[in-house]
Protein backbone atom coordinates (compact mmCIF):
# COMPACT_ATOMS: atom_id res chain seq x y z
CA UNK A 1 0.00 0.00 0.00
CA UNK A 2 1.46 3.33 -1.13
CA UNK A 3 1.08 6.79 0.55
CA UNK A 4 -1.62 7.68 -1.94
CA UNK A 5 -3.75 4.70 -1.18
CA UNK A 6 -6.37 4.67 1.50
CA UNK A 7 -6.10 1.96 3.97
CA UNK A 8 -8.77 -0.60 3.78
CA UNK A 9 -11.79 0.09 5.83
CA UNK A 10 -11.14 3.89 6.20
CA UNK A 11 -14.26 5.52 4.74
CA UNK A 12 -13.44 9.07 6.02
CA UNK A 13 -10.36 9.63 3.79
CA UNK A 14 -10.93 9.86 0.05
CA UNK A 15 -8.51 7.81 -2.02
CA UNK A 16 -7.40 10.66 -4.30
CA UNK A 17 -6.25 13.00 -1.47
CA UNK A 18 -3.10 12.57 0.69
CA UNK A 19 -3.54 11.86 4.38
CA UNK A 20 -2.57 14.80 6.69
CA UNK A 21 0.36 14.20 8.90
CA UNK A 22 -0.54 12.88 12.34
CA UNK A 23 -0.61 15.40 15.21
CA UNK A 24 -0.99 15.15 18.97
CA UNK A 25 -3.12 18.37 19.33
CA UNK A 26 -6.86 17.90 19.73
CA UNK A 27 -9.05 19.49 17.11
CA UNK A 28 -9.95 23.14 17.82
CA UNK A 29 -13.41 23.83 19.21
CA UNK A 30 -15.56 25.81 16.94
CA UNK A 31 -17.07 28.80 18.79
CA UNK A 32 -20.48 30.01 17.75
CA UNK A 33 -20.79 33.56 16.48
CA UNK A 34 -20.87 36.25 19.12
CA UNK A 35 -24.32 37.22 18.09
CA UNK A 36 -25.64 33.82 19.06
CA UNK A 37 -25.19 34.37 22.84
CA UNK A 38 -24.19 38.00 23.50
CA UNK A 39 -27.22 39.65 21.94
CA UNK A 40 -29.70 37.09 23.21
CA UNK A 41 -31.07 37.02 26.76
CA UNK A 42 -30.34 33.95 28.80
CA UNK A 43 -33.08 31.35 28.77
CA UNK A 44 -33.86 31.89 32.47
CA UNK A 45 -34.45 35.66 32.09
CA UNK A 46 -37.86 37.30 31.92
CA UNK A 47 -37.15 38.56 28.37
CA UNK A 48 -36.49 35.04 27.10
CA UNK A 49 -39.61 33.74 28.82
CA UNK A 50 -41.78 36.45 27.26
CA UNK A 51 -42.62 38.28 30.53
CA UNK A 52 -41.08 41.58 29.46
CA UNK A 53 -40.59 42.57 25.85
CA UNK A 54 -37.05 43.43 24.79
CA UNK A 55 -36.64 47.01 23.63
CA UNK A 56 -34.77 47.40 20.32
CA UNK A 57 -31.20 48.66 20.43
CA UNK A 58 -30.94 52.43 20.61
CA UNK A 59 -34.56 52.93 21.67
CA UNK A 60 -35.26 55.74 24.17
CA UNK A 61 -37.65 55.25 27.09
CA UNK A 62 -40.98 57.01 26.74
CA UNK A 63 -41.15 60.38 28.48
CA UNK A 64 -42.67 60.53 31.97
CA UNK A 65 -46.01 62.31 32.25
CA UNK A 66 -45.81 65.72 33.92
CA UNK A 67 -46.33 65.65 37.69
CA UNK A 68 -49.68 66.98 38.79
CA UNK A 69 -49.27 69.11 41.96
CA UNK A 70 -51.33 67.76 44.81
CA UNK A 71 -52.29 69.17 48.19
CA UNK A 72 -49.34 69.76 50.53
CA UNK A 73 -48.82 67.18 53.27
CA UNK A 74 -50.53 68.09 56.54
CA UNK A 75 -48.32 69.77 59.14
CA UNK A 76 -48.28 67.79 62.38
CA UNK A 77 -49.77 69.76 65.27
CA UNK A 78 -47.26 71.33 67.66
CA UNK A 79 -47.18 69.93 71.12
CA UNK A 80 -48.15 72.47 73.79
CA UNK A 81 -47.37 70.24 76.76
CA UNK A 82 -44.45 72.26 78.10
CA UNK A 83 -46.11 75.59 77.38
CA UNK A 84 -49.26 74.49 79.18
CA UNK A 85 -47.19 73.34 82.13
CA UNK A 86 -45.44 76.70 82.38
CA UNK A 87 -48.75 78.53 82.12
CA UNK A 88 -50.18 76.42 84.94
CA UNK A 89 -47.09 76.97 87.08
CA UNK A 90 -47.17 80.70 86.41
CA UNK A 91 -50.87 80.85 87.27
CA UNK A 92 -50.29 78.92 90.50
CA UNK A 93 -47.38 81.17 91.43
CA UNK A 94 -49.45 84.28 90.73
CA UNK A 95 -52.30 82.88 92.82
CA UNK A 96 -49.94 82.16 95.71
CA UNK A 97 -48.50 85.67 95.50
CA UNK A 98 -51.97 87.26 95.42
CA UNK A 99 -53.27 85.13 98.29
CA UNK A 100 -50.08 85.70 100.29
CA UNK A 101 -50.28 89.44 99.75
CA UNK A 102 -53.93 89.54 100.72
CA UNK A 103 -53.28 87.43 103.82
CA UNK A 104 -50.36 89.63 104.84
CA UNK A 105 -52.53 92.71 104.40
CA UNK A 106 -55.32 91.22 106.52
CA UNK A 107 -52.89 90.19 109.26
CA UNK A 108 -51.21 93.59 109.23
CA UNK A 109 -54.57 95.34 109.49
CA UNK A 110 -55.93 92.93 112.09
CA UNK A 111 -52.88 92.80 114.31
CA UNK A 112 -51.76 96.40 114.09
CA UNK A 113 -49.61 97.20 117.11
CA UNK A 114 -51.10 99.37 119.84
CA UNK A 115 -48.16 100.65 121.84
CA UNK A 116 -48.49 102.08 125.33
CA UNK A 117 -45.96 103.76 127.56
CA UNK A 118 -45.24 100.55 129.51
CA UNK A 119 -46.50 96.93 129.56
CA UNK A 120 -49.70 96.23 131.40
CA UNK A 121 -49.20 94.35 134.67
CA UNK A 122 -51.63 91.91 136.26
CA UNK A 123 -51.67 89.16 138.86
CA UNK A 124 -52.90 85.59 138.82
CA UNK A 125 -56.66 85.65 138.19
CA UNK A 126 -56.65 89.25 136.93
CA UNK A 127 -57.15 90.14 133.25
CA UNK A 128 -54.50 92.04 131.35
CA UNK A 129 -54.85 93.35 127.81
CA UNK A 130 -52.29 93.38 125.02
CA UNK A 131 -53.49 94.58 121.63
CA UNK A 132 -56.74 92.89 120.68
CA UNK A 133 -56.42 90.07 123.22
CA UNK A 134 -57.10 90.00 126.92
CA UNK A 135 -55.25 87.37 128.99
CA UNK A 136 -56.13 85.92 132.35
CA UNK A 137 -53.75 83.39 133.92
CA UNK A 138 -56.06 81.32 136.10
CA UNK A 139 -53.42 78.95 137.54
CA UNK A 140 -49.74 77.98 137.15
CA UNK A 141 -48.71 74.44 138.14
CA UNK A 142 -45.10 73.13 138.01
CA UNK A 143 -43.53 69.75 138.79
CA UNK A 144 -45.66 67.83 136.29
CA UNK A 145 -44.09 64.64 134.88
CA UNK A 146 -46.32 64.12 131.83
CA UNK A 147 -49.13 65.76 129.85
CA UNK A 148 -51.71 64.13 127.65
CA UNK A 149 -54.16 61.23 128.02
CA UNK A 150 -53.00 58.10 129.88
CA UNK A 151 -52.52 56.10 126.69
CA UNK A 152 -50.82 58.88 124.69
CA UNK A 153 -48.67 61.38 126.56
CA UNK A 154 -45.31 63.15 126.46
CA UNK A 155 -42.71 63.57 129.21
CA UNK A 156 -40.43 66.57 129.87
CA UNK A 157 -36.67 66.88 129.83
CA UNK A 158 -36.85 68.65 133.19
CA UNK A 159 -40.33 69.40 134.55
CA UNK A 160 -43.51 70.68 132.99
CA UNK A 161 -45.09 73.93 134.14
CA UNK A 162 -48.67 74.28 132.88
CA UNK A 163 -50.41 77.67 132.71
CA UNK A 164 -54.18 77.62 132.48
CA UNK A 165 -54.83 80.67 130.34
CA UNK A 166 -58.07 82.36 129.32
CA UNK A 167 -57.95 84.37 126.09
CA UNK A 168 -60.65 86.82 124.99
CA UNK A 169 -60.78 88.93 121.86
CA UNK A 170 -61.59 92.47 122.99
CA UNK A 171 -60.80 94.06 119.61
CA UNK A 172 -63.01 94.89 116.66
CA UNK A 173 -61.76 92.23 114.23
CA UNK A 174 -60.63 88.58 114.17
CA UNK A 175 -57.42 87.75 116.02
CA UNK A 176 -55.12 84.72 116.22
CA UNK A 177 -53.52 83.43 119.40
CA UNK A 178 -49.99 82.05 118.98
CA UNK A 179 -48.53 79.96 121.79
CA UNK A 180 -44.99 80.59 120.51
CA UNK A 181 -45.22 84.30 121.52
CA UNK A 182 -45.84 83.59 125.21
CA UNK A 183 -42.75 83.86 127.44
CA UNK A 184 -42.06 82.76 131.01
CA UNK A 185 -39.30 84.02 133.35
CA UNK A 186 -37.58 82.49 136.34
CA UNK A 187 -36.88 84.60 139.47
CA UNK A 188 -33.27 85.10 138.25
CA UNK A 189 -34.46 86.45 134.89
CA UNK A 190 -33.93 83.31 132.78
CA UNK A 191 -36.40 83.25 129.92
CA UNK A 192 -38.31 80.09 128.94
CA UNK A 193 -40.12 79.38 125.68
CA UNK A 194 -43.20 77.21 125.30
CA UNK A 195 -43.08 73.49 124.42
CA UNK A 196 -45.29 73.30 121.33
CA UNK A 197 -45.36 69.50 121.25
CA UNK A 198 -46.46 69.27 124.86
CA UNK A 199 -49.13 71.93 124.21
CA UNK A 200 -50.67 69.73 121.49
CA UNK A 201 -50.90 66.85 123.99
CA UNK A 202 -52.24 69.06 126.80
CA UNK A 203 -55.16 70.51 124.84
CA UNK A 204 -58.04 68.27 123.71
CA UNK A 205 -58.66 70.58 120.72
CA UNK A 206 -55.30 71.89 119.41
CA UNK A 207 -57.03 73.66 116.50
CA UNK A 208 -57.66 76.63 118.77
CA UNK A 209 -54.12 77.76 117.90
CA UNK A 210 -54.90 77.77 114.16
CA UNK A 211 -58.30 79.47 113.98
CA UNK A 212 -59.33 83.09 114.28
CA UNK A 213 -60.92 84.30 117.47
CA UNK A 214 -63.77 86.63 116.58
CA UNK A 215 -64.52 89.74 118.64
CA UNK A 216 -66.19 88.95 121.97
CA UNK A 217 -65.21 85.25 121.86
CA UNK A 218 -63.21 83.73 124.76
CA UNK A 219 -61.45 80.37 124.98
CA UNK A 220 -59.24 78.55 127.48
CA UNK A 221 -55.93 76.88 126.63
CA UNK A 222 -53.15 75.15 128.55
CA UNK A 223 -49.71 76.63 127.85
CA UNK A 224 -46.82 74.29 128.73
CA UNK A 225 -43.18 75.09 129.55
CA UNK A 226 -40.38 72.56 130.01
CA UNK A 227 -38.06 74.08 132.63
CA UNK A 228 -35.22 72.64 134.78
CA UNK A 229 -36.12 70.75 137.91
CA UNK A 230 -35.88 72.94 141.02
CA UNK A 231 -36.79 76.18 139.21
CA UNK A 232 -40.14 77.95 139.01
CA UNK A 233 -41.97 80.58 136.99
CA UNK A 234 -42.01 84.02 138.58
CA UNK A 235 -43.84 85.93 135.84
CA UNK A 236 -45.34 85.58 132.39
CA UNK A 237 -45.10 87.99 129.47
CA UNK A 238 -47.95 87.42 127.03
CA UNK A 239 -48.37 88.91 123.54
CA UNK A 240 -51.19 89.18 121.03
CA UNK A 241 -48.65 89.58 118.19
CA UNK A 242 -44.87 90.09 117.92
CA UNK A 243 -45.07 93.89 117.65
CA UNK A 244 -46.90 94.58 120.91
CA UNK A 245 -45.28 95.32 124.25
CA UNK A 246 -47.05 92.44 126.00
CA UNK A 247 -48.79 92.09 129.32
CA UNK A 248 -46.85 90.95 132.42
CA UNK A 249 -48.54 88.46 134.76
CA UNK A 250 -46.87 88.21 138.16
CA UNK A 251 -47.12 84.63 139.42
CA UNK A 252 -45.59 84.99 142.93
Amino acid sequence: MTGHESPAGDPTHPPDRPRPPPTDQPPAMVQPPASTYRDQPPPWSREAQGAWPTAPAGAQPPPMPPAVPGPPPPIPPRSHGHRTLWIVLAACTAAVVVIGGATAGVIAATHAPRHSDKPTTAAIGQPGRDGSLQFTAEKVTCGIGQVGPPDDYVTPTGQFCVVELKIRNVGTGPAIFSDALQEAYAPNGNRFSTDSEAILYANPDPTIFLTDINPGIALTADIVYDIPVGQRIARLKLHSNPDTRGVVINVH
